[in-house]
């Protein structure tokens, strides 16, 4: 390249950086203007709010939109007109006083006013809800805008809107839970105002309610017991499976009263009585009943049901949700919660215990039986040393009846010489666990009051019966006659 060329092609880079550069500092002298245009026409916006709202707040009729009103056909485009224009300046005052987060939209969904309450409960800044340059697309969640465009379909037949529930987002993009009411303010314009109602609260409680729902859900599903509800009738509806596990019915075949078939019959009257009373009194059931499982064998159970007392709204809607879906109508449990209330319950099986207790109640006969046909007396006595039993021959040697209280009161048959000895002795091996012996002397019965007191000689002797922690459960003893 020549050197001249090389000249010219410098000179041309050289003009042409320096038109860039004008272009540049015109572009930024451009945004700053149109900067100070923005801020002007925002200021513009807000001081137009503000002096309109002042003009209305100054000359608002409060009885015109009465007088407007009378005698005029709000099924009539004019007769809805008038009312409209009367009551817009007194009701864009109104707003601006309530404590109700309100704000004005227009047709295109521009946010064109909102008042102290909404600014207060959202979050924004007041001059951004007067600007006009938000929308109510900003401030609703995507989920929730289809749903709102629904409800202001309303307001082509009516001024005001039905309330619906929705949401809306705050400054800090937290969604709040909202009610939601529109009133139109002008027919040609669609212009409306949007009132919201404070359901954060309300929300929670739901919320709280549900987690607890589905906690007592999830335990309920784990317990060992059945666990029902059950309205005054008796119509029952099974909270877990247990009931089903335990008796073999499917629950698609319950209609709430299965329970009455695999109730042992004999304990049907005796569940009749105690449930009538509990209804009738408003008040706790218990008792004891034998039911009838599918392996043909009948299990002892105790049943508790408690009355639902003052259920908080959705309590009982709530918990009929998480019972298990039987042939029973759920509405039908839910209207008697209303007219006569409903029990939750529980039936545990006892019937380990139950037999226990009569195996228990079995061995002491059995045990009473045998002392009975020893020739000595047979007694045992608690951990304490306390006597609890004393077979038939010392009542008949004593004198004394069964009614007669035990105790420690055998001391006083005792000769005086021997009591202290013995009874030092009795409370020494009662509290080592050591086996016990002791001679003493015993007071017999009298044929006749008159008499004089006769002492029968006895050998004592006691062990302790021990439990499998090694503690003492029972002392057992006998006194033997060696005269």
């Amino acid at each position: 390249m020549s050197d001249s060329s090389r000249l010219n092609t410098e000179d041309s880079e050289k003009e042409f950086s320096l038109a860039e550069q004008a272009l540049e500092n015109e572009r930024q002298l451009l945004a700053i203007e149109l900067g100070k245009l923005l801020a002007e026409e925002k200021s513009l916006s807000v001081a137009h709010s503000q002096a309109k709202l002042a003009y209305r707040r100054s000359h608002s009729n409060q009885h015109g939109l009465l007088e407007a009103a009378a005698g005029l056909d709000m099924s009539k485009a004019g007769d809805r007109r008038k009312v409209l224009l009367e009551g817009e300046s007194r009701f864009e005052s109104f707003i601006e006083s309530t404590v109700v987060p309100s704000y004005k939209v227009d047709k295109s969904g521009r946010i064109t006013y909102g008042n102290k309450a909404l600014s207060n409960y959202l979050g924004y800044k007041r001059e951004d809800l007067l600007s006009g340059q938000m929308t109510e697309e900003q401030i609703t969640p995507r989920s929730y805008q289809p749903i709102d465009s629904e409800h202001v379909k309303d307001l082509s037949n009516s001024l005001i809107s039905r309330v619906w529930e929705s949401e809306r987002l705050s400054a800090s993009g937290k969604k709040l839970a909202v009610g939601v009411t529109l009133r139109l303010l002008d027919e040609d314009s669609a212009d409306r105002v949007v009132f919201l109602l404070d359901l954060q609260e309300i929300r929670q409680l739901e919320d709280d309610l549900k987690q607890r729902q589905t906690l007592f859900s999830a335990l309920v599903q784990e317990m060992p017991h059945i666990v029902f509800v059950s309205n005054s009738a008796g119509c029952m509806c099974q909270f877990n499976e247990r009931f089903y596990e335990l008796t073999g019915v499917q629950p698609r075949d319950d209609n709430g009263f299965a329970w009455r078939d695999v109730i042992d019959e004999a304990d049907l009257e005796k569940w009749d009585k105690l449930w009538h009373k509990a209804v009738s009194t408003n008040s706790s059931f218990s008792g004891e009943f034998r039911f009838n499982a599918s392996d043909g064998e009948s299990y002892w159970h105790i049943v508790r049901a408690l009355p639902l007392v003052n259920p908080i709204a959705g309590q009982v809607d709530g918990l009929l949700k998480i019972t298990i879906e039987n042939a029973v109508a759920r509405d039908v449990l839910e209207d008697e919660s209303v007219s006569s209330g409903l029990w939750v319950g529980t039936a545990t099986d006892i019937d380990r215990r139950k037999r226990l207790m009569e195996e228990v109640l079995e061995s002491a006969h059995a045990f009473q039986s045998l002392a009975d046909q020893i020739p000595q007396i047979v007694w045992t006595a608690g951990p304490d040393g306390r006597v609890d039993f004393f077979s038939n021959r010392w009542f008949d040697f004593s004198g004394l009846t069964r009614e007669h209280r035990v105790g420690l009161d055998f001391a006083l048959f005792m000769h005086p010489d021997d009591r202290k000895e013995y009874m030092s002795r009795w409370r020494r091996c009662v509290k080592t666990g050591e086996a016990f012996e002791a001679d003493v002397r015993l007071k017999a019965r009298k044929e006749d009051l008159s008499d004089p007191d006769v002492y029968v000689k006895f050998l004592a002797r006691a062990v302790a019966l021990r439990n499998y922690r090694g503690g003492i459960a029972q002392w057992v003893g006998t006194w033997t006659s060696i005269d």
